[in-house]
């Protein structure tokens, strides 16, 4: 069975369209890249890849887009070592994971 990639993701009360695609080009440079986001189309492009590279590189969007959403800035080293560092304990520990998206489910189901 296939799992389904998600086609959009909540951001900071902002739905953000996620889109995979065999090649992803820059719309500053036109320089081929893994993913970009795009606050003001609401959109988040993932290039077609491998497990690891395609959840990394979802995650590192995301966090752009927590960055633009908060208004804080982060330095592209900063956002690619958080989001390898995440996609790693994700991987790794994937009970966890599972707790913490059926806890939060009980929150949603208590009115939090």
């Amino acid at each position: 069975m296939a799992i389904r990639k998600p086609t959009k993701v909540n951001i900071g009360g902002q739905t953000f369209k996620v889109v995979f695609q065999e090649t992803v080009t820059s719309s500053v440079d036109g320089q081929k890249i893994q993913g970009e986001m795009s606050s003001q189309e609401g959109r988040i492009r993932v290039r077609k890849s491998r497990p690891f590279l395609e959840v990394d590189t979802l995650l590192h969007e995301i966090i752009h887009a927590l960055e633009y959403k908060s208004g804080l800035e982060f330095n592209e080293h900063w956002v690619n070592r958080i989001a390898t560092g995440l996609t790693q304990v994700i991987k790794d520990n994937p009970t966890v994971i599972k707790y913490m998206v059926e806890r939060l489910k009980e929150d949603d189901e208590h009115g939090n």
